[in-house]
């Protein structure tokens, strides 16, 4: 398969797949950005910082279950945006907690990293309950 290499091209290849994906093809701590385009070529996926900007940091993975899901991530999404009330608080204070937790991955502050990280977590699995 060839493909330009431009900055974003290996994201947008990957969000193909599965959206989420895009976040996979870079190293580090990395943010997948919505963009503004109809066709979503700008909705890929920047390094925020190196895999060696925080050292101490360690993620563990634990696949529970290696079946396919029953709901695919992007029809789950469409149905929370459609049905969810909850989703217009979400979307309104998206920006706002995704910089607080840029600050504190920069500032390497693991108990504030944990505290929006964790509310954007729990607010996220509400909004897929709602």
């Amino acid at each position: 398969l060839l493909y330009p290499d431009t900055p974003g091209t290996v994201s947008e290849l990957a969000r193909l797949g599965s959206g989420s994906a895009c976040r996979s093809t870079l190293g580090g701590f990395v943010r997948w950005d919505a963009g503004v385009r109809e066709t979503g070529c700008d909705s890929v996926a920047k390094q925020l910082f190196p895999e060696s900007h925080w050292p101490q940091l360690r993620v563990l993975v634990c696949v529970v279950c290696k079946d396919e899901k029953s709901v695919p991530s992007t029809a789950g999404m469409q149905c929370s945006v459609r049905t969810s009330g909850l989703m217009s608080h979400r979307l309104a204070h998206v920006e706002e907690r995704a910089a607080l937790i840029t600050q504190a991955i920069a500032d390497r502050n693991f108990p504030e990293f944990a505290l929006h990280t964790m509310r954007d977590s729990n607010e996220m699995h509400a909004v897929c309950l709602d």
